[in-house]
């Protein structure tokens, strides 16, 4: 999607180009041209993994390298490193990069998309190997499973202004520069290690996709903001368990030399709910700590999964009609002190999977059948085709 390959005009009704995607990705692996692992809880991310069959991907690298599509990195190359020079896409799967490789990548300054995907974490200066700024038309870049000397992005990142997607994911980076803001056509940021963000998030206009560590996270200082990214479809991790703001400051405490995002004790649906793309959810681990939650009846238009785990001091949640027309999947774990499911929950037709894990003997007893007697909350779930009710 980064590089176009998957086009507006491919898309059908009510489709966005990641469904587009999935929808080809499924009939590949209908014909048995990719192999692909299912995960049946997740809404938006369907795959847990895909991959070739061998003699597959022996045959396809063997074509796209003599058409100069693709090119791997997998072992030393010899003589071979001619071929790097003029590919569009390259894959390193090495453990470090000698002078060699270097100059050769150096050299391919028309490539699409650049993928580092290591072995064993080494720790690396990438600043001594490769200069990122030279690669103008770089629309994907890949930086996993690295350790950055002084946890620091590698320089020249910021120059990428046709750059669609930068993934950082399980890397070591000590903080994201506000440089990062700078890239226009950034629709995908994958910061899953990262500790430190920039407070210039809202200026990324075109993001589409936000992916974060799932812990502790410093905003750097000052505000964060989200107003102005209306194409938000995803955010994962602590931006959403801990703390979403819309031009309001948000509260600070220092430890360990950085400042964290404390738990907020504000309803959050207020805020999330008008992020007209959002599609995934996840509001975990003292996310919120407040007693009441409210989603409004025009809120979430396009949200297809919500999970709720860990939120210690929830009471009540209400669900007004017309909210979250489109959600398919809802997970509520160890909310201990929630006491009932929200009565609008009748209202999404849409809803297809419940799940409910760790809650307290009372809030299930609520939703079961007992010696033909139904539970107070049954009527809610009964027109949920899948339902799964887990003590732990």
């Amino acid at each position: 999607m980064a590089e176009g390959m998957i086009s507006s005009e491919d898309k059908g009704r009510g489709e966005t180009l990641r469904d587009c995607a999935e929808r080809y990705l499924f009939e590949l692996a209908n014909r048995c041209m990719v192999q692909v692992k299912i995960d049946e809880t997740s809404v938006y991310n369907r795959f847990k993994s895909c991959r070739l069959h061998d003699l597959i991907r022996d045959l396809s690298l063997s074509k796209e390298k003599k058409r100069r599509f693709l090119e791997v990195m997998d072992r030393e190359m010899g003589r071979e490193e001619s071929s790097i020079c003029k590919t569009n896409r390259l894959a390193i799967h090495l453990k470090r990069l000698d002078n060699d490789h270097s100059y050769s990548i150096g050299e391919n300054k028309n490539i699409r998309s650049l993928l580092f995907l290591p072995k064993n974490r080494p720790l690396i200066n990438l600043d001594s190997c490769i200069t990122f700024g030279i690669f103008k038309y770089l629309k994907v870049l890949v930086l996993e499973g690295y350790v950055f000397e002084n946890g620091n992005l590698p320089k020249g990142i910021e120059k990428l202004k046709l750059l669609k997607l930068l993934s950082l994911e399980d890397s070591y980076v000590n903080k994201l520069p506000p440089s990062i803001c700078k890239l226009p056509c950034l629709q995908t940021l994958n910061v899953k290690r990262t500790i430190t963000l920039p407070n210039y998030i809202y200026k990324m206009r075109r993001l589409r996709h936000l992916f974060l560590r799932e812990n502790r996270v410093s905003s750097g200082g000052g505000k964060l903001k989200l107003k102005g990214l209306n194409e938000l479809e995803t955010i994962t991790g602590s931006i959403v368990c801990i703390k979403l703001r819309i031009d309001m400051d948000v509260n600070m405490n220092s430890e360990d030399g950085s400042t964290l995002l404390r738990r907020i004790d504000e309803d959050p649906m207020e805020i999330l709910e008008k992020l007209p793309m959002l599609r995934e959810l996840n509001l975990s681990t003292d996310a919120y700590v407040g007693r009441e939650m409210v989603c409004g009846a025009t809120g979430f238009p396009q949200l297809r999964k919500i999970i709720l785990e860990g939120l210690p001091n929830l009471v009540e949640w209400r669900v007004e009609k017309g909210a979250m027309p489109d959600l398919s999947t809802l997970e509520i774990r160890c909310c201990r002190k929630l006491k009932m499911m929200p009565d609008g929950l009748k209202f999404i037709t849409s809803l297809k999977k419940l799940s409910i894990v760790g809650m307290r003997e009372e809030f299930e007893k609520r939703m079961r059948v007992v010696n033909g007697e139904e539970g107070e909350d049954y009527h809610k779930i009964k027109p949920i085709p899948f339902v799964h009710i887990y003590k732990d």
